[in-house]
């Protein structure tokens, strides 16, 4: 099982997502495109595509990266997502 965190923003840090990454080796950080503001078409593609590398993956989203993975299942119903959280 594989694990993706979806993060609020590009930017990494030392916080929980970072822990998990250094600890679980079925968790990857979704590094999305730097743009301020962030472009929601970009990011859902860039999502798509790890989730399409990494089928039946838990999503773990954070800020607009939990808003981000709502808009990704709205439009992809069909992608093999486990769950989401």
């Amino acid at each position: 099982m594989a694990v993706l965190i979806v993060p609020s923003s590009g930017l990494r840090s030392t916080d929980w997502q970072a822990r998990w990454e250094s600890q679980f080796d079925f968790v990857e950080r979704v590094e999305q495109p730097a743009a301020r503001p962030p472009h929601l078409d970009s990011w859902l593609e860039t999502l798509r595509e790890h989730v399409g590398q990494r089928p039946n993956a838990v999503l773990v989203g954070h800020g607009l990266g939990a808003i981000a993975i709502a808009h990704l299942a709205a439009r992809h119903p069909d992608l093999p997502i486990r769950s989401a959280m």
